[in-house]
């Protein structure tokens, strides 16, 4: 969508970066709803890193602004129609990930208002991907970085699991997560973050929660939104109803 990029994390340690957002969201909310001093700093390190001043800013605020009354329920489907379009993301990275599976899932399972951290939770995800294991090679999109209030869950002891770790840096971590997805058979993981994502990659998609108090104008939105640009599927799972249910995760159906 630009002719140029700066990476953040070439700009601010993880470490760093995680402790001036943390002191953001203590002075305001999750969401970045303005800009605020951590968002000038940004700014500045950039435009001392292209040499240059003469930059406009368009800052998350105006997507978090624009949509906060939908996610709100006081807004309807239409009102995010009239100011977004969603499209298909059919390029590649231009990343390559020697090693990588033939075939695979790709799984990212994170803690979140979605999906809480408790020892059930963990058995029943472990429990799940043991299923998924016996059906095809899983690859784990476990970062090892702590960015933001979410922490990937661990899965030791689980056969046929490759992880990330040969081709990730904290750079490029967002690239191969999202390649990885693109050239996976399927995806499975939280009903958040990727799971949105992997079906305008093109991957057919199963997100899990426990809890969708806070997904449900997201759930509402995306049928409508994936068929409208002909994303591959999506099948929103509560975990509860997995676990109940004998047998491996039933996969969505197909391709565009």
């Amino acid at each position: 969508v630009a002719d140029g990029y700066v990476e953040l994390l070439d700009l601010f340690t993880p470490a760093e970066f995680a402790a001036r957002n943390d002191e953001r969201k203590a002075r305001g909310d999750q969401k970045q709803l303005g800009q605020g001093s951590f968002d000038d700093e940004i700014l500045a390190r950039v435009r001392r890193t292209l040499g240059r001043d003469d930059l406009h800013v368009c800052h998350p605020s105006t997507m978090f602004r624009l949509l906060r009354q939908f996610w709100l329920g006081n807004e309807s489907l239409q009102h995010v129609l009239e100011h977004t379009r969603f499209v298909p993301l059919t390029g590649d990275t231009g990343l390559d990930l020697p090693g990588l599976p033939a075939r695979f899932a790709a799984v990212k399972f994170y803690s979140g208002h979605s999906l809480p951290d408790t020892p059930e939770t963990r058995e029943r995800l472990r429990q799940l991907l043991l299923r998924l294991a016996d059906e095809m090679p899983l690859v784990v999109l476990n970062t090892a970085l702590t960015l933001d209030e979410h922490q990937d869950y661990l899965f030791s002891g689980i056969p046929g699991v490759t992880t990330l770790d040969r081709w990730m840096t904290p750079q490029n971590n967002l690239a191969v997560q999202t390649e990885v997805i693109r050239r996976a058979e399927r995806f499975v993981g939280t009903c958040g973050s990727l799971a949105w994502l992997a079906p305008m990659l093109g991957t057919p998609t199963t997100a899990v929660y426990s809890d969708a108090a806070f997904l449900t104008p997201h759930l509402y939105a995306a049928p409508h939104l994936y068929a409208g640009m002909t994303a591959a599927p999506f099948m929103p799972v509560d975990l509860r109803a997995v676990s109940a249910v004998a047998g491996s995760l039933p996969a969505p159906v197909g391709r565009p």
